[in-house]
Formats: structure tokens, sequence, C-alpha cells
């Protein structure tokens, strides 16, 4: 995983809407939910294509976690998370399922 600063979060995501990935997901249990779609995905349903932490200049602490996903039918869009205290635990136990799938 790549850590980036902060700053290149925005430039990440433009780059990434440029190159279809236009939906943003979140987690919900233990589903995966397109926003624009509605449409729910268990793990095996989607690939993580790539994955980036940001960090915050000011504290090195806070982190953040973008990923890049497509689903079994084509739908291409992120997911984010934050880290430690501020992170999700559904998601982050989606994310941690889906790597292991992935290997």
């Amino acid at each position: 995983m790549e850590l980036i600063n902060v700053n290149c979060l925005l430039t990440i995501l433009e780059l990434l809407e440029k190159r279809s990935y236009t939906t943003k997901f979140e987690v919900r249990g233990a589903v995966l939910v397109s926003l624009r779609t509605k449409h729910r995905f268990l793990v095996g349903e989607v690939d993580l294509v790539q994955s980036y932490q940001f960090k915050n200049h000011s504290d090195s602490n806070e982190r953040s976690f973008l990923y890049v996903l497509e689903t079994k039918d084509h739908e291409k869009g992120t997911l984010s998370n934050g880290y430690k205290t501020s992170s999700d635990l559904a998601t982050s136990s989606f994310v941690h399922k889906l790597i292991q799938t992935s290997k």
C-alpha cells in the first residue's frame, strides 16, 4: 500500500474518476453497498484494484485509506476508511476479508 500525503487525495480521486471509478461505496453490516445504484455485494463479488494510504502533515497518526474497487457487474468506484479510532469496524472487517480472498 502506497503512503501518500493528504494533499494528493483530490488528485488521486480526479484521476480515478477519469478512469471511470465514479461510484462511492460504503459497507453496511457485512456487505458493500453502491451509493449510486444501491446494489449490494458480498466480499467474493468485489475485486480490490488498488489501495492508498494518506497521512496528515501535522499529525502522522491521522491517516485515511482509499480502496479502489470493481464489482462483479463491473461497477467501479472507491471506498474510504479512517485509521485507528476514526476507522469504521465494518469497513475494516470487509476490507480485511477482501484482502484475504485476493491472495
